[in-house]
């Protein structure tokens, strides 16, 4: 009798082992460092980057892509420090500052793409360059900007880079808000608003700031009278994952797909938007293209 129980002991146990059952008699899964899980906005411009440019290139490497779509971009971030996804493509560094310091996130930016950027879109004003602006603009005429801390300073930071105002010298212009202007001399009054409204309150206001993926959205990306430079990358789009993963393979992996070939020729097929983005220093250096904007 001792030896059959014994056998009998031991095959269960075997048993146990090979299904690795849980307490709840659950299948306890191993994470499978071959699927990544990216998360994406419900917008077309990277979304579509993503798919079209940067997707297939990973999945070459061995991946098996999974794609998770919401509606709001300030989710995403809270869905990859629960774990949910492993890294999304929707924000740019200052907005992830913004929400690291709110929310208290460990998170880091991988690596930065071509990103759609602010235009200054007008429906009411005849002007079409700068110059012209800057000559029909009356005092009273109301800007829409967006109201959101990071993009709130940026559209600031915007205005002042094309002339249109000037901000405090003692701050730090990433956290500016309209209290830090400290001269306006064509006396434009800003009205922030949501930016997803950007592009739908031009018949109301002089000129609207809106963002690259807005006016794409309303189909009106290459109405814009000025476009915004970028001079500091914290305001281009990338990949943002948990700063524990920046070294891992799947990670490194990812940064390769977008520094290949293949994502080059992608954004600088005419067929697509993506060539009419900035691109990324790293990118202008590699590949040899600059950013050549005219306002």
């Amino acid at each position: 009798m001792t030896d059959n129980r014994l056998t009998v002991v031991s095959l269960l146990l075997s048993f146990s082992l090979l299904c690795g059952c849980s307490s709840g008699n659950k299948t306890v899964e191993q994470p499978d460092e071959k699927t990544v899980i990216v998360g994406l906005a419900y917008s077309a411009t990277y979304p579509e980057l993503f798919k079209h440019a940067v997707k297939n290139a990973f999945e070459k490497k061995g991946y098996k892509v999974v794609i998770k779509q919401v509606n709001n971009g300030n989710m995403l971030n809270s869905s990859l420090a629960r774990k949910d996804i492993d890294c999304h493509l929707s924000g740019h560094t200052a907005w992830m500052e913004f929400a690291v310091e709110r929310d208290h996130l460990d998170l880091s930016m991988l690596i930065t793409v071509p990103s759609s950027i602010y235009g200054l879109h007008t429906t009411t004003l005849k002007a079409r360059n700068l110059a012209e602006l800057k000559q029909e603009l009356k005092r009273g005429d109301v800007v829409a900007i967006p109201n959101d801390p990071s993009n709130l300073a940026r559209g600031l930071i915007f205005l002042e880079d094309i002339g249109l105002l000037k901000l405090k010298d003692d701050i730090n212009k990433y956290y500016a808000t309209d209290k830090d202007i400290a001269e306006n001399p064509y006396g434009i009054v800003l009205k922030p608003i949501d930016s997803a409204q950007s592009a739908r309150v031009l018949e109301s206001v002089a000129f609207s700031l809106v963002f690259g993926t807005e006016a794409y959205n309303a189909n009106i990306i290459s109405s814009r009278i000025v476009r915004e430079i970028i001079t500091d990358e914290r305001f281009l789009v990338g990949f943002i994952v948990r700063t524990e993963d920046l070294e891992k393979t799947w990670a490194t992996d990812l940064i390769e797909a977008v520094r290949s070939e293949e994502f080059k020729n992608v954004v600088e097929d005419k067929r697509y938007i993506f060539n009419d983005f900035q691109r990324p220093q790293w990118y202008v250096d590699l590949w040899g293209i600059p950013n050549d904007f005219v306002n």
